[in-house]
C-alpha cells in the first residue's frame, strides 16, 4: 500500500525474492488501467526497485491495511477468478474514512489524470 495515496496493490505472498517484480508489474497494470502514462509508470516502478523490508510505526496505515485485508478476503469469496489487478482495482475503490480519501482518487490526482469517478461522470453526460 502506497504511504501517499493508500493504493492498494494485492501480489501473492509466495516466494519472497520475487514479490517486489510482481509488486511493480501489477502496479504497473493498475496505473496502466487508470490512464497514468507509461513513461511515468516506468519511473514510478523504476523508483520502487530498491526493497526494505521494515515494520511500521504508523498505526494508523496498519489499521487501513487490516480494513483492506478483511474487504480482501471478501472479494476473494464474492469473485473467486479476479486477477490480481482486479482485486487492486477493487479495493482501491474503498474509501478510507479515517483519511476521508478515496485510494484511486488519490493515485489518479497524483499523476494528473481523471479518476474513474470522474470518467464515469464525463460518460454519464
Amino acid at each position: 500500500m502506497s504511504r501517499a495515496t493508500l493504493l492498494p496493490i494485492v501480489v501473492t505472498g509466495r516466494d519472497l525474492r520475487s514479490f517486489p517484480s510482481r509488486v511493480t508489474s501489477t502496479l504497473a497494470e493498475v496505473l496502466a488501467a487508470y490512464g497514468v502514462r507509461a513513461d511515468a509508470i516506468e519511473r514510478e516502478c523504476a523508483a520502487m526497485s530498491e526493497v526494505v523490508y521494515a515494520r511500521t510505526h504508523d498505526r494508523s496505515n496498519v489499521g487501513v491495511l487490516t480494513e483492506l485485508q478483511r474487504l480482501l478476503h471478501g472479494d476473494l469469496d464474492y469473485l473467486p477468478n479476479a486477477t490480481l489487478t482486479e482485486l487492486s482495482l477493487r479495493l482501491a475503490h474503498t474509501p478510507i474514512v479515517a483519511r476521508h480519501v478515496f485510494p484511486d482518487n488519490e493515485t489518479c490526482r497524483l499523476f494528473g489524470v481523471p479518476s474513474p469517478r470522474e470518467r464515469e461522470k464525463e460518460m454519464g453526460n
